[in-house]
Formats: C-alpha cells, structure tokens, sequence
C-alpha cells in the first residue's frame, strides 16, 4: 500500500502543479500588459506569500486535529483560481491571488508532511520535486498556448486549471497514507524547536528573499528580452526549467540523501548569486540557458529534507509549516525591491539582492560547524 500510495501522490503532485503553473505563470506579464508598476508586479509574489505566513497555523492545527482535513479544505483553492482567470483588474487579480495562497497554504505542509515519513525522505522529496516539474512543464507551454486566443482563451486556461487544483487536492485527501495521519487520542503537546532549526530559518529566510526579489524582477527582463510574447515566456519561464527539473528530480534527491540538505544549501548560497548577476548582464541566448537550470527543485529537496532532520513525527507538519512561513515572509518582504527598482531602476536592486542572498552561507556555516562539532565528541 505504501508504493501504491507514493505512486498515486506523485500523479497528484503532477497534476496540482500543473494547475499551480498554469495559475502563476503568466499573472506578472498580465499585470504588466494592464499597466501595472515594478511595486504592483512585485505584489504578486509579495501579497500570498504574506497571506502564507498562516502555513505554520495550518500545520499545527493539522499536528493537533487532522491533517486530512486541513488538506480538504485547499480543494476550495480552485474557486478563486478561476476567479483570477476572468478578472480584468489589477486590484481584483491580487486580491484573488491571496485567496488562493491561504488554500496553498493549507495544501503543502500536509501533503509534504506524508513524503517526510518515507525511510529515506530526501530521495522521496526528489521525486516530489520531479512531480512539480511534470507538472509546471505543460503548464506554461499549454497557458502560453491559451493566450494566443485572447480574453476567451485566458478565461478557458483559468477554468482549466481551478478544476485540475479541486480535483488534485481531493486525490490528496482520497489516498492520503495512514502512517501520516494523527493517531486518535494522541496527546497535544509543545513544539520543541532545536537550535540548528533556529539557525536554519534564518538561512532560507535570507537565501529565499535575495533570491525572489531577484528572480521577479529578472522576469520582467526575460519578457522583455523574449521581444514580450507570452508563448515563449511562458515556455521559457517555466517548461524547459520544468522538464530539466523533471530529470534533475530524483538525481537532486540522492545528492541531498548523501551528503545533507545543509552542506548543498552552503553551495546554493554562492551558486545563485552568482546565477543572479550573470541573469542580470548577460545577453538573450546565454540568459536563456542560465534561466532553465533546475536549480529551485534541488533548493527545495536540501530545505525540506533540513526541515524533517530538525523535527519530531509529532510536529513534521509544524515544522514544514514553520519553513514554508518564513520562506513567505522574505518573499513578503520583496515589494520593498518593487518600490527600490522604480526609484533607483531594476539592475542595481538585482545586484543588492545577489549579495545580500550570499549573505545566507553564514548560518547554514554555523549549523554545519556545530553538527560538526558534535560527531567529533561522540
């Protein structure tokens, strides 16, 4: 049952990123076709991932209650995921955004709660990265497709996509493992955090806020550079990154299963600085190549792996809760760059923010120095 269990999320996982892709891929180049500013476009990252920050009061109330139901209630995501299709306002667009990160937000602590109880779960989060990949891969080619049919097309990709999140979720729900699921009775007890966990969060806080401030504004640079068509953007922004992240999936796991989320999360903290800056100055085709390395599924492989290492069963979907917060507040945090980049212009906010991600390699140092320091003494 437990094969048959991973196979069936796995096919989820697919299908609800796909409706997650085909949700987000193409809103920064609508608000930018509606005439939004760098701070509006900036907005669509920055207002869910505030709303997100309730992630840890949907992961604990799924330790204490249920997590089954907790994860029902993010099938309702898909109402407002068509609601954004035929909304033609900037207003309205962001504050059906938000509705659907507080549904998110329900969604992922759970569902990555079951992969955490796997054996070897940094293997089982490469192939949950891979999944999300399959999934966003036809996403941004058949939403690049769909606005080539206007308005009509929009509204049809956005039905689309609300009714494949609805039904994925209640997929999650159907076959959702019994070893995951709170044991009735169990007594509620408080979170014990530890101390690399500490210095963990502050590490993805730092890495996470440098990295989406950037990456929204290179965007807008991609669209620009792709002579603004929303096909290839779209299948640039998302299906080739997708399909290598595919590929990339279960080789990322085993990677992170030898050798610790901690020491490669110490790698990303110089490569995507660097990655950053080179995105910033280099011309079409070598930005092109540098912006579809699958570098964000092997982020998030180290980060949910650290976050099962640093936690007890009892509290694993308080604690991914906890990460997917913190992650969204630095990602909250990131409408400062919109307004930054209309005053001071997008380059050099990119280049701050490159150096101010390399700034994360010093906590997860610490952590990795005192892990150290305790396998010497035993």
């Amino acid at each position: 049952m437990r094969k048959n269990w991973l196979f069936i999320y796995l096919l989820g996982s697919a299908s609800f990123y796909f409706a997650y892709g085909g949700y987000y891929i193409l809103l920064k180049p609508r608000l930018y076709d509606l005439g939004a500013n760098y701070f509006q476009i900036m907005l669509v990252d920055s207002l869910p991932a505030f709303i997100a920050l309730s992630s840890f009061l949907w992961g604990r109330l799924a330790d204490i209650f249920s997590r089954k139901i907790i994860l029902l209630t993010g099938c309702l995501g898909g109402v407002f995921v068509f609601l954004i299709g035929i909304s033609k306002s900037t207003g309205a667009i962001l504050i059906f955004i938000s509705l659907v990160s507080i549904f998110y937000s329900m969604v992922f602590p759970v569902i990555n709660t079951a992969f955490s109880f796997e054996k070897k779960y940094s293997q089982a989060f490469g192939f949950f990265t891979a999944a999300q990949a399959i999934g966003w891969a036809p996403a941004g080619f058949v939403m690049g497709i769909f606005s080539r049919y206007g308005d009509a097309g929009m509204k049809t990709g956005y039905l689309m996509a609300g009714i494949i999140w609805f039904l994925s979720v209640v997929l999650f729900y159907i076959f959702y493992p019994e070893h995951a699921e709170i044991k009735k009775g169990a007594k509620i007890q408080k979170i014990k955090i530890k101390r690399e966990f500490m210095f963990f969060l502050s590490g993805i806080f730092i890495l996470q806020a440098g990295i989406t401030l950037a990456y929204g504004l290179l965007s807008i640079r991609l669209y620009e550079i792709l002579d603004k068509s929303k096909f290839f953007y779209g299948v640039i922004w998302a299906t080739f990154p997708a399909i290598l992240g595919a590929i990339a999936g279960p080789l990322w796991g085993k990677i992170v299963e030898k050798f610790r989320g901690i020491k490669v999360l110490i790698l990303l903290s110089f490569i995507y600085p660097l990655n950053t800056l080179a995105l910033n100055f280099l011309p079409r085709i070598p930005m092109i190549i540098l912006w579809v390395l699958p570098l964000w599924n092997l982020m998030w492989v180290s980060i949910l792996s650290a976050s099962t290492e640093f936690s007890e069963e009892r509290e694993r979907s308080t604690a991914i809760g906890i990460t997917n917060g913190i992650i969204n507040v630095a990602i909250s945090l990131t409408f400062l760059g919109g307004i930054l980049a209309d005053y001071i212009g997008r380059s050099t906010t990119i280049i701050l923010s490159s150096v101010f991600s390399f700034l994360s390699l010093f906590p997860f140092l610490k952590i990795h120095a005192q892990s150290t320091s305790k396998s010497r003494k035993q």
